[in-house]
This record gives C-alpha cells, structure tokens and sequence, in this order.
C-alpha cells in the first residue's frame, strides 16, 4: 500500500530548484563592475529575499546578531531585518562562471589568480587597492571601486571568497 504523503518532499525540491536556478542564473559580471547582487541593496528585507531566492539552503541564527542565509555559494548577512553583507564563497566549491571581455574569456573559481582578477578590473576601467592597514597574515585583501572586497588566502594560493558589504 503506498502512503500519499504530505507534499513536503516536493516542496523541497522545488526550492531547491529555486536555489538552483539563481545560482545559474548569477551574474558574475555585474556583481564584480558594480557590487550587484540581484537587485539587492542595503535596504532589502528577509523577506524580500526569500520571494527571489526562495528559502536558503542553511540559515545560521545569532539572534540579535544577525542571520546568515546561505544559498549554494551564496551567503547573505541580514542584521536588523536587512541586507548587510554578500559573499561569494568560492574556496570550498567547485562552482565556475564565466565571464567574457574583449573576445576573452575569464574563469573565475578558486584557482583563479590574482593577476587575472586585476587584469579584468584594469580593463574594467574599475580602481583597487590593497589596504596594507587591513593586511591579515593568512589572506590577501584587494578592495575594488565597485564595493567589492576580494580575500585570496595565501595558504593554498586560492581565491576564498568576494564580498560585497553595504
């Protein structure tokens, strides 16, 4: 005898699918000329999140502290009910997008160098800087124009993660 079930299943993978579909559908360019991350901005609620992105895969709560609302990749810092800081984890992941400019193409994943990176915002006609009083010892820190912050951790040579923080 098969039991029908309540539907959760479904509903599961279907945000999942959600998810999923987002993360394709991410914009790597503009997240790095501009710091876009949809048409999210420093005043987009939780709410206002979930109804583009669904339900996150993983949510951390720090009550008072803050939310973290993670999708694939993607982590979202909400404090005070809004939008404070977006990473693009790429160190732990095999996640690759591609990007093309000048009949170039620019893979950007973990293995991505540095140089590489620099290259596209030079010829993004984008400012950086290398804020030597925020200098840490196990990463890099480049800070971009665009309101992005790029870690490359030394340890493995690898690009850990790009942020945008309002």
């Amino acid at each position: 005898m098969q039991s029908k079930g309540d539907g959760r299943g479904k509903r599961q993978v279907f945000e999942l699918l959600k998810i999923f579909e987002h993360m394709v559908n991410f914009n790597i360019e503009r997240y790095l000329k501009f710091g876009s991350v949809y048409e999210f901005t420093n005043q987009t609620s939780e709410n206002e999140i979930y109804s583009i992105l669904g339900k996150p895969s993983e949510i951390e709560d720090y009550g008072k502290n803050g939310r973290f609302l993670h999708y694939e990749n993607l982590r979202l810092t909400i404090t005070n009910d809004r939008l404070k800081v977006a990473d693009l984890f790429l160190m732990n992941s095999d996640v690759n997008y591609t990007l093309g400019q000048d009949g170039e193409v620019l893979q950007i994943n973990r293995k991505t160098s540095l140089l590489k990176i620099l290259y596209f915002f030079n010829n993004s006609s984008l400012k950086w800087h290398i804020p030597f009083d925020k200098f840490k010892l196990d990463y890099l820190l480049v800070e971009v124009s665009s309101g992005l912050s790029i870690f490359y951790y030394y340890g493995t040579e690898e690009l850990e993660r790009i942020s945008r923080i309002w």
